[in-house]
């Protein structure tokens, strides 16, 4: 692109921009608002014209009915925060979600391992890390942290005084270490520190899968899975708020949605293929047969393909973080 090329495209951006700022400050501010949603407690002065044009619901809330004549609608079922998003994209093609909730306060730093395919450990041993990173005390998770960044220089701990170690980092030498030090009767006296208590949004992207597939909004539907995807951190399997997510959408979307159950299942077959049948998945798995189902079509039809795929994302995104 040439450099009026260049020049004509910054100011489309910018103006799209702009465009977007004035959409979000209707929201906002509710100026020019003819109708009103409520939630749980929660409040939003909207315009017919921009929900009712993008979601047949609000389209016949705005038209028909008692919600027609008060131009106000109740939501008493749905998640006033997921609704509030779903307000959002409305306006604006988008919701934002702080990437991080509940930021941990703790003064040291901590580690946790970020699993990839193909490292030098085994099934037992993926297992036996995982069990000890949530059951040692604050201050062997530390040492471990530090032991981790002395042995490997090029690592560091990040803003949120986190050192993420690849499995595929794990050496003999570094095994012994870490195991020696987390089977120490110290490390387990106290409670546990594990980093469980920082949480992701996948919940939060959940829920607002569940509600566009609701209110059938298609492309708020596409960008949750996309968020969900994306929020799974490289060490998801050790987060109680994986299965939880993946729970919550099971049981409240359609056995149909093949899609959303084959990025599921995907997840759920990469972590038995790093750990094997663990109590979190086998609960899942009993709880949710349409998953357990897709979980044996990928594992004995197109597991490869879907597979390789997956643990090629997660590793790229162990590497970007």
């Amino acid at each position: 692109m040439d450099h009026s090329g260049a020049a004509s495209e910054a100011r489309r951006k910018r103006r799209y921009e702009d465009y977007v700022e004035s959409q979000k400050s209707l929201l906002e501010t509710g100026k020019f608002s003819d109708f009103v949603i409520t939630c749980n407690g929660r409040t939003w002065h909207v315009h017919k014209a921009i929900i009712a044009q993008q979601c047949a619901f609000f389209d016949g809330a705005t038209r028909f009915g008692k919600s027609a004549e008060d131009n106000a609608i109740d939501l008493p079922e749905d998640d006033p925060d997921a609704v509030g998003y779903m307000l959002q994209y409305l306006y604006e093609l988008d919701y934002d979600v702080p990437p991080w909730r509940g930021a941990d306060n703790s003064e040291h730093i901590h580690l946790d391992i970020a699993w990839g395919g193909n490292d030098n450990l085994t099934r037992r041993e993926h297992r036996v890390f995982a069990e000890h990173l949530v059951s040692v005390n604050e201050i062997a998770l530390k040492e471990a942290a530090q032991v981790v960044l002395n042995y490997l220089p090029y690592t560091h701990a990040d803003a949120r005084k986190l050192v993420e170690l690849s499995s595929h980092d794990i050496d003999r030498t570094l095994k012994h270490l870490l195991l020696e030090m987390f089977e120490r009767p110290s490390s387990k006296e106290g409670s546990p520190h594990y980093r469980d208590t920082e949480k992701y949004n996948l919940m939060i992207h959940a829920k607002v899968y569940v509600l566009a597939d609701k209110y059938v909004i298609k492309g708020l539907r596409e960008l949750a899975l996309e968020n969900w995807r994306e929020e799974l951190p490289s060490f998801a399997f050790d987060l109680k708020e994986t299965y939880e997510s993946i729970d919550y959408l099971c049981k409240n979307t359609l056995a149909s949605d093949k899609v959303l159950r084959k990025d599921l299942a995907a997840t759920v077959c990469v972590c038995l293929d790093m750990f094997g049948m663990r109590g979190k998945v086998d609960r899942l798995l009993e709880e949710n047969p349409d998953l357990a189902t897709w979980v044996i079509k990928l594992t004995y039809r197109d597991r490869e393909h879907t597979l390789s795929d997956f643990r090629a994302e997660r590793q790229q995104r162990a590497i970007t973080r």
